[in-house]
């Protein structure tokens, strides 16, 4: 291979970068949108499906005999854990946080952003949170 044959291997290379860039930072802007995420709910995409998870109970949330909210628990058959899916609500019926196992049998948990960040309102927008952390 020549020299100038090898230049424009690299700038063909180079152009194919960049387009590839652009094209993908189109693709992310299209799917995310340009006004961002919307007001509603918004989870990450690891969740369960729910056709698997069967409900087991609901346990309310007490302290000092105030009841503060109530915790749903979901097992899901094709596992061998007796709780697999956890979902956490208010004393309003609003969800604030809920705790699952992904396919690989790690534990993840979601939190509403407004509690994260010590709001009175809750947000609807969940984070994930990975050791205490929110990321």
């Amino acid at each position: 291979m020549t020299f100038k044959r090898k230049i424009h291997f690299v700038v063909f290379v180079l152009l194919g970068f960049v387009a590839e860039l652009f094209l993908l930072g189109y693709l992310a802007t299209n799917v995310l949108g340009a006004d961002g995420p919307s007001k509603e709910n918004f989870y990450p995409a690891s969740l369960p499906e729910r056709n698997h998870l069967h409900l087991i109970s609901t346990l309310p949330v007490t302290v000092a005999g105030e009841i503060l909210g109530r915790v749903a628990v979901y097992d899901d058959s094709t596992t061998q854990r007796s709780a697999d899916y956890l979902e956490l609500y208010n004393s309003t019926g609003t969800l604030v946080a809920v705790s699952w196992f992904d396919r690989y049998g790690i534990r993840r948990i979601i939190v509403d952003r407004g509690l994260l960040e010590g709001k009175d309102e809750l947000q609807g927008i969940f984070v994930v949170v990975l050791d205490g952390e929110p990321i």
